[in-house]
């Protein structure tokens, strides 16, 4: 597999997993600290940390800072990028 098909995996395996996918609606782009979204999901701070490292693996998130009050963000123009990058083609059927 070439880079750019590893990343497709990267993400399909990110956004396959429904914890994933609600760690990352609470994010939203100004951030939150693991701690803040294990609160609002009702998990432990370590499994937001998990899900949080996979999702910036992906691309997916971005953390900001360093140590104790970090955050993770989702920035709208990552999403644009990947929506771009790895969506259906102009010429794909159906279009």
């Amino acid at each position: 597999m070439d880079m750019a098909q590893n990343q497709v995996v990267t993400i399909g395996a990110a956004l396959g997993c429904p914890l994933r996918l609600a760690v990352l609606s609470v994010l939203g782009e100004e951030g939150r600290t693991p701690s803040d979204a294990a609160r609002a999901l009702g998990i432990t701070r370590s499994v937001a940390h998990y899900h949080l490292r996979r999702l910036v693996e992906a691309q997916l998130a971005e953390r900001r800072g360093r140590r104790r009050g970090c955050r993770y963000a989702w920035p709208a123009q990552r999403w644009e990028l990947v929506l771009t990058d790895y969506g259906p083609s102009a010429d794909a059927p159906g279009r």
